[in-house]
C-alpha cells in the first residue's frame, strides 16, 4: 500500500463507512421502538460498556507512548537514552495491544457504538495511525473494527 492513489482510496473507504455507520445509527437513535429494543440483551443500562474501557485503556496508552517519545530526547547513545529507547518500545507494543482490545471489543450499547467510532475518527484525524492499518482483508486492524461494530448492531437490534 506503498501507493498514494491506494492509501487515498482506504481512507477514503474508511470514511465512507464511518459516516454510513453513523447514518444508521442516528436513524436508530431516532426510532423509539429501535431504541426500546436496545436493552434486550439483558444489562443495566447502567452497567458500563467495555468499549468505553477499552477506548480509556488506549488513551492511556496512548499519552504513555508520547511521554515516552519525549523522554528519549536525552543525550543520544547515553545511558539515560538507552533506557528512555528501551521504555519508548515498550510503551509502543503497549499502546498496539491497546488498539487490538478496541478492535476486538464488541461495545453493549449503543452510546459505545458511537464512542468507538467517534474516538476512531478522532484519532486518525490527528494523523495517527493503528496497528498494521495497511493491512487489507481479515488481517486489519479496519476489518477487525468493523466486523466489531456489526457484531455490537446484531445484538442491539
Amino acid at each position: 500500500m506503498g501507493d498514494a492513489k491506494a492509501q487515498y482510496r482506504l481512507r477514503d473507504e474508511k470514511q465512507i463507512v464511518a459516516w454510513s455507520v453513523a447514518f444508521d445509527l442516528i436513524l436508530l437513535a431516532g426510532n423509539p421502538v429501535a431504541a426500546s429494543a436496545l436493552n434486550r440483551g439483558g444489562r443495566s443500562p447502567q452497567a458500563t460498556d467495555p468499549a468505553l474501557e477499552a477506548i480509556a485503556k488506549h488513551q492511556q496508552a496512548d499519552a504513555d507512548h508520547n511521554a515516552a517519545i519525549t523522554a528519549t530526547d536525552a543525550e543520544y547513545r547515553s545511558e539515560a537514552y538507552w533506557q528512555a529507547d528501551d521504555h519508548q518500545g515498550a510503551c509502543c507494543h503497549a499502546e498496539a495491544d491497546a488498539g487490538w482490545d478496541l478492535a476486538w471489543t464488541i461495545p453493549t450499547t449503543l452510546g459505545g457504538v458511537a464512542a468507538v467510532l467517534e474516538y476512531v475518527k478522532q484519532y486518525e484525524d490527528k494523523g495517527e495511525e493503528w496497528p498494521d492499518s495497511d493491512c487489507i482483508g481479515r488481517e486489519g486492524w479496519h476489518y477487525q473494527l468493523r466486523q466489531m461494530m456489526a457484531a455490537a448492531a446484531v445484538n442491539l437490534a
